[in-house]
């Protein structure tokens, strides 16, 4: 093998890795532990911080956005007021080292690379996951639990009768017909299912940008996240596909008019469809989570959100102090929240974990960070030539939407592979990334 051609290989057998580690990183603790999992990050951190200090062109930061750079430095300096400053720095080692990552990613790897290196994680992701949790169905027949207790877990609670929140594997792959879930390697259906959302975004733009004769992997790929999604039974992913959708469509719908006063009226008709359609699925909530099989109180989060609101309100201005993911050892955390008698590590809601940690100045910063994601996104979407550029630059916006509308839910985008990608998506439609169709460089 050439020298170079060697070079790139490794470069991009690298990047999977990154990416593999990033988007199943609670299997990698189930499989290794906590400490091993750290080091890990710490390693992929510092190697990271290597590549862009050593870089020769130093302006890899200008492709940072201001309000990202200005929610991590608000992140960083509540360290000051923060209620828990041990639990703090320990949040943003875990961030800072993320970000480094995936601004290294960013600096060193164009947009077809990097699509290219997703769309080959994911893949690994899910059909690992099946295998998985087929070994599990035929070989072991039993729910199957960490090999390593997860942080906060005593290990005397991983026993034949371990709580099903415990479960690596439920052991239900062939009960999906009936009430069973898919969790796959992440041990949990709900990130399985945002998984499989991702997968299908990337793999579509894959298949767009493929040459007819190699359409094959995608294609059935393609076929593998719809499975996947399906036997997740995800309802908040589910619903974030949707929301995708209706804003990739909103995209198509502005780019197919004319430039100018057009596309401005446009924007702002769909954009007032869009408040009106948000408005009516909030009042109508109920009868909406009955059609899709789900309760009233979102499953356990409106209580939660009740207890960590009701915790926010001590400090509304500026919050607690940033913590990411809550360390579970860390006080007030230990003892926060528990369900089904499983100590719970998020508030469900980035919002609400962003209003907790770092109070209502964190909110609008965070909003306003979302707000123009999805915004650049878009415009370099509707600036994107024909097929199959097109497809993508249609890919920050759709792994934006997708993003945005978990956080709703969810609180991964404030960590682990939801933190880098709305690193990398926010850094593609500012120009941060080369090669981006319909991006202007910075």
């Amino acid at each position: 093998m050439a020298g170079p051609e060697r070079i790139h290989r490794l470069r991009a057998a690298a990047l999977v890795v990154v990416l593999v580690y990033l988007l199943a990183i609670e299997g990698v603790s189930y499989l290794v532990g906590v400490p091993a999992t750290a080091t890990i990050g710490v390693a992929f951190g510092l190697v990271a911080v290597g590549v862009l200090v050593l870089r020769r062109d130093r302006r890899w930061w200008r492709g940072v956005p201001i309000p990202l750079a200005a929610l991590l430095a608000l992140a960083t300096i509540s360290i000051a007021w923060s209620a828990y400053p041990a639990g703090t720095a320990v949040g943003l080692a875990r961030t800072w080292l993320v970000v480094a990552v995936a601004v290294a990613i960013a600096a060193e790897f164009d947009w077809g690379e990097i699509v290219a290196g997703l769309a080959t994680a994911l893949r690994v992701v899910i059909v690992g996951s099946w295998l998985f949790e087929l070994v599990v169905a035929v070989v072991i027949r039993r729910p199957v639990v960490p090999l390593v207790p997860p942080a906060g877990v005593d290990p005397a609670e991983l026993g034949p009768d371990a709580r099903p929140l415990l479960q690596w594997s439920r052991n239900e792959l062939f009960d999906l017909l009936g009430d069973g879930r898919l969790q796959g390697l992440v041990g949990n259906a709900t990130i399985f299912g945002f998984i499989a959302v991702l997968g299908l975004i990337v793999f579509i733009a894959e298949l767009l940008l493929r040459p007819r004769g190699a359409r094959l992997v995608p294609a059935v790929s393609i076929a593998l996240a719809v499975a996947s999604l399906l036997a997740t039974k995800s309802t908040t992913s589910l619903a974030a596909l949707v929301a995708t959708a209706v804003l990739v469509g909103a995209v198509l719908i502005v780019r197919r008019q004319a430039p100018g006063r057009p596309r401005r009226i446009a924007r702002l008709a769909i954009g007032a469809a869009a408040v009106l359609l948000a408005a009516v699925a909030i009042l109508l909530r109920g009868p909406l989570l009955a059609v899709l099989g789900r309760s009233e109180d979102l499953t356990g989060r409106l209580g939660i959100w009740r207890t960590v609101l009701g915790l926010a309100a001590e400090r509304p201005v500026a919050g607690h102090g940033w913590i990411g993911y809550w360390l579970p050892w860390v006080p007030p955390f230990d003892e926060l929240v528990s369900r089904h008698g499983v100590r719970q590590l998020q508030a469900h809601s980035a919002w609400v974990d962003v209003f907790l940690q770092l109070g209502a100045i964190g909110v609008v910063v965070f909003a306003v960070v979302l707000v123009s994601m999805l915004w650049r996104a878009a415009r370099v979407a509707e600036r994107a030539p024909g097929l199959p550029a097109l497809a993508a630059g249609m890919l920050p916006i759709g792994i934006g939407a997708a993003l945005a509308a978990q956080t709703l839910v969810e609180s991964r985008i404030l960590v682990d592979s939801g933190l880098a990608l709305l690193v990398l998506v926010a850094m593609a439609g500012a120009g941060g990334i080369r090669e981006v169709p319909g991006a202007r460089p910075r």
